[in-house]
């Protein structure tokens, strides 16, 4: 019987010191291109923290991601827009933290001699009433303008916001793509097109045309001089919890910032009261 003990105690240690050193799950929700963004900094975090352990799912859309952090659901999120009012109202306790953000490049192909757009002339060719290259300054040829086919895309929304403002583009006049892998070898192929792009997947076989007098410049970004960007906002339920308070103190430190940026975006300090 006394044999027995030793094994008894094994098992029981087996059993035991897993729980005791156990870490605790955050779980956060955030739109594909968000997790994009966020991952290099929760994977670095949850190696140097094995206490802790943030997970994120990924949700189709901004309001998705709202709601469940909202409803309690999930701990944080990663969004690319603020709460409208209607979200504010349902979910007053909800805070966001910016920390990252993106420019929104129209660009053209290569050889196309244009360098240059306002938003007005954009608003123009998205609503039809320009429809050659050689009405901005161009060579004559037919604009073939382009918008990505999903209506929640960060980048859509931003550019229908600032060119088109409550006005609707053209029907029928503008070629709606999949996604911006999409766009980007369209413009590549095409001389004729016209799109945009996030600064971060527009690459180097695209030209960038410069908006209302700004070339696309990442530090312009970062200053909010550049006229047309998507921000990026951690949100929690209140006040974060000491555990995804540790994950904010290292997402804005200076080794974040860095894993930030490797997602090709702008990485934003912590604003005072944050």
């Amino acid at each position: 019987m006394l044999k027995t003990i030793p094994g008894l105690i094994s098992l029981f240690l087996l059993i035991s010191v897993p729980s005791a050193f156990a870490s605790e799950m955050v779980r956060g929700a955030g739109i594909l291109a968000g997790i994009n963004i966020i991952e290099n900094v929760t994977r670095d975090f949850n190696k140097k923290n094995p206490e802790v352990t943030l997970t994120h799912k990924e949700l189709k859309g901004a309001a998705d991601v709202i709601t469940a952090v909202g409803k309690g659901e999930r701990a944080w999120g990663v969004v690319n827009r603020s709460l409208n009012d209607k979200e504010k109202e349902q979910f007053a306790d909800i805070k966001t933290h910016l920390f990252a953000k993106d420019g929104i490049v129209f660009v053209v192909h290569p050889d196309n001699p244009v360098t240059a757009i306002t938003k007005a002339q954009l608003k123009d060719i998205y609503q039809g009433k320009i429809t050659d290259w050689s009405q901005v300054g161009g060579k004559k040829g037919v604009i073939s303008p382009m918008m990505l086919r999903d209506k929640r895309h960060v980048a859509r929304t931003a550019v229908e916001k600032y060119v088109l403002g409550k006005e609707k583009m053209a029907i029928g006049k503008v070629r709606e793509m999949d996604n911006q892998g999409a766009l980007r070898d369209d413009v590549i192929l095409d001389k004729s097109s016209l799109g945009y792009l996030l600064m971060s997947g527009a690459g180097k076989k695209v030209k960038s045309l410069e908006l209302d007098g700004f070339v696309p410049k990442k530090a312009d970004v970062k200053a909010g001089t550049y006229p047309l960007a998507a921000s990026w906002f951690i949100i929690t339920k209140g006040d974060p919890s000491p555990a995804m308070q540790k994950f904010m103190e290292f997402l804005y430190s200076a080794e974040g910032g860095k894993l930030v940026e490797k997602g090709k975006v702008t990485f934003i300090p912590r604003a005072s009261g944050q």
